[in-house]
């Protein structure tokens, strides 16, 4: 019949994220994996994605720059810090970029904090939106586990949503702009390298 597909199953490698196409339906399609990463794990060996997603040198111990948003988001009188736009937001970019982070796991992190942002903007239901800014943290978990993304990037998300979560304006004002911030920076740095 024109048009079939010769594979039971296709989806998104668990491993790499690149497409996979399967002769049959696996039990666990979370866990498919695609031709190259499936021989790798036959071989023992480790995929071009996971040591590519190891962090490298000038990290602390838990990977963030030291310090990164121990501060919070706003001053005493309640404005958004300087450093959290500038400063911090550079630091932290520069080492995400390092990580050899993709950049649209970034982008795709900004673009669903926009998302949410708008939605918010239209219900002004800020308790609705606190489970949807857990599930960003749970993601990035997820693609963390799934060796898709570096360690930092999974602290990186926990460290902000822990701040976003407190109010509106913690998510608006700090949150968003700071993502915004760092996509910036982020973009600089891998430019340059």
């Amino acid at each position: 019949m024109p048009g079939k597909s010769q594979f039971a199953w296709e989806g998104d490698c668990s491993k790499c994220g690149r497409p996979a196409r399967l002769p049959f339906v696996p039990r666990d399609p979370k866990r498919a994996l695609c031709s190259d990463c499936h021989r790798q794990q036959q071989q023992g060996g480790s995929s071009d994605m996971q040591s590519r997603n190891r962090p490298t040198g000038g990290f602390s111990k838990r990977g963030l720059p030291e310090g990164y948003l121990r501060l919070g988001y706003f001053d005493s009188d309640g404005y958004l810090r300087k450093e959290v736009m500038i400063d911090e937001a550079k630091e932290v970019a520069e080492s995400l970029a390092r990580s050899n982070l993709a950049a649209v796991k970034l982008q795709g992190l900004y673009n669903r904090a926009r998302m949410l942002k708008d939605r918010l903007n239209r219900t002004d239901d800020f308790r609705a939106l606190k489970a949807d800014l857990y599930g960003l943290l749970t993601d990035a978990v997820d693609s963390t586990g799934r060796r898709i993304t570096p360690d930092i990037y999974r602290e990186f998300v926990e460290r902000n949503i822990g701040l976003a979560v407190v109010d509106s304006k913690s998510f608006q004002e700090g949150f968003v702009e700071h993502l915004r911030s760092v996509r910036a920076w982020f973009l600089l740095a891998r430019s340059n390298n």
